[in-house]
């Protein structure tokens, strides 16, 4: 068991990590995972085998046989997005991008929500969605989540912005395409000053909040992505930069560790 994760297993040949009631095994030769699952049955461990790794947790793993290389894809939770916000009938046409250029703001007297949809709902699933195979919908869902409990019609034009955008791109997923030094790690902070300021109510304090943004990658593929506001309001753009790479500091060491010890 590591000390770092008590969901993650180290063997001499396999790798194991469970999550609730699912697991799964990474091994070099196959033969090793029957090998140990027929150890685990023997010590009363009810398992269930998967003909493979594509629907675990809800993401499906499939490798592109021209490339060789592996992608990760949801495509079952966007449909359900898309399908939760009323876009899959008619010819709804798509989008290019998840979000427009100026920021989502909380439009205080702007026109009720139509509840049409459950946004908390959707929020939930995008939320899911961009942690784990969509990166490029984090900025846009995290934009979105802030209005949750009090969304107004506006909130909703921009969810059913990013439910466009999904049924463009419903068959894309995060492409993992690994450098050969398998133990190298990049972190890519980065954050917008004061970014909602002239957009919203000059007096509204959330209004000077700065928005941390990062990606850290290990091998060159995503492992982690966030993009939230700041809780501290900044008086600098270098005390905003040096905020964000705080936030992604405290991901960042853990994974060092974590690549240390299973390198």
């Amino acid at each position: 068991q590591s000390k770092l994760d008590p969901c993650l297993f180290v063997g001499e040949k396999v790798i194991a990590i469970c999550y609730v009631d699912d697991l799964i095994f990474w091994a070099r030769n196959e033969q090793d995972i029957h090998e140990l699952a027929i150890k685990l049955r023997s010590l009363g461990v009810d398992l269930e085998q998967e003909d493979d790794a594509a629907g675990f947790l809800g993401v499906r793993l499939e490798r592109d046989t021209a490339t060789g290389l592996m992608e990760m894809k949801q495509e079952g939770l966007i449909n359900r997005v898309i399908e939760a916000l009323g876009l899959d009938v008619g010819m709804i046409n798509g989008k290019a991008t998840p979000a427009e250029s100026k920021p989502l703001v909380k439009d205080v007297d702007g026109e009720n929500a139509l509840q049409l949809f459950s946004y908390s709902s959707v929020v939930g699933m995008l939320l899911y969605l961009a942690g784990h195979t969509r990166p490029d919908i984090a900025y846009a869902v995290n934009c979105c989540a802030r209005y949750m409990f009090n969304p107004k019609r506006s909130h909703e034009e921009a969810l059913k912005r990013i439910g466009r955008y999904l049924k463009t791109t419903r068959t894309r997923g995060l492409i993992l395409n690994p450098t050969e030094d398998i133990l190298k790690i990049d972190s890519y902070p980065d954050a917008d000053f004061a970014g909602m300021y002239g957009y919203e109510d000059n007096t509204d304090p959330a209004s000077v909040k700065s928005r941390t943004g990062y990606v850290i990658n290990v091998a060159g593929c995503p492992v982690l992505w966030q993009s939230k506001l700041q809780s501290e309001t900044a008086l600098s753009t270098m005390e905003a930069e040096i905020v964000a790479m705080a936030h992604s500091c405290r991901e960042l060491f853990p994974i060092m560790d974590m690549v240390s010890e299973l390198g």
